[in-house]
């Protein structure tokens, strides 16, 4: 089953699946993209997790999660952006090392068998590549950089306003 009782609203589930089972026939009906988590609020099914934490903050207006200044939600935002950047980053490392040996183990086939299951077929690409050349693939010192640059823009204090 991919969707739990959320605490949050007692209605609302978020999937619990695990990504090796994202790319099954039963998910890629919730999510064509193959991608967790998937919010499913009354049937409606909302992707994304930034996208579903704005969803979420939009349903009370209880403790919300952004700020309600204009600067603040923005900086929010930007943040949002460079959590993307550095989980790209950090995803193709560990596929590269850790998930990378578990795969290594499987049977030809199942492996073959993931990679077309795949919707994307740069992310298949990109994963076959890092399965196939772990740490010397080409996208591990572009991740190391990028991986690199992301905690400089975390670290930095936001500019003060000038106004």
């Amino acid at each position: 089953m991919f969707f739990t009782k959320s605490s949050w609203t007692g209605r609302a589930g978020i999937s619990t699946c695990r990504k090796a089972n994202s790319f099954s026939e039963a998910f890629l009906a919730v999510n064509p993209r193959a991608i967790v988590p998937v919010l499913d609020h009354d049937g409606r099914l909302i992707h994304e997790s930034s996208v579903i934490c704005e969803y979420l903050d939009g349903l009370s207006a209880h403790n919300p999660l952004m700020p309600d200044d204009p600067v603040a939600r923005a900086r929010t935002r930007t943040w949002g952006v460079y959590t993307l950047e550095y989980h790209d980053s950090v995803n193709t490392l560990t596929f590269s090392s850790y998930q990378r040996r578990m795969l290594l183990a499987k049977p030809a086939e199942e492996l073959e068998a993931r990679w077309r299951s795949i919707p994307d077929p740069i992310k298949a690409r990109k994963l076959q590549d890092l399965v196939a050349n772990g740490v010397q693939s080409d996208y591990v010192p572009a991740a190391l950089a990028s991986w690199h640059g992301c905690a400089p823009k975390w670290m930095r204090p936001c500019p003060a306003d000038h106004g």
